[in-house]
């Protein structure tokens, strides 16, 4: 997966490279921040869980396209 991507970058969609589906999960580590009172993302790993093949997958990426 890539790093965040700038508004300069065109859009992407993340896809199963199995399946094709956008109905992907990947882990991430969350950590409080006493000051906001919120969680904020601290890193986002590189497991990747399909929901349509139920099961771990990898990440592949296609230009976004809006219908």
């Amino acid at each position: 997966m890539t790093a965040a991507r700038t508004a300069q970058q065109p859009k992407i969609v993340m896809v199963c490279s199995t399946c094709g589906t956008q109905n992907v999960l990947v882990d991430a580590w969350a950590e409080w921040n006493p000051k906001e009172q919120k969680w904020e993302l601290a890193e986002v790993c590189q497991t990747v869980y399909c929901q349509e093949c139920d099961g771990e997958s990898s990440i592949s990426e296609l230009p976004f396209t809006s219908r």
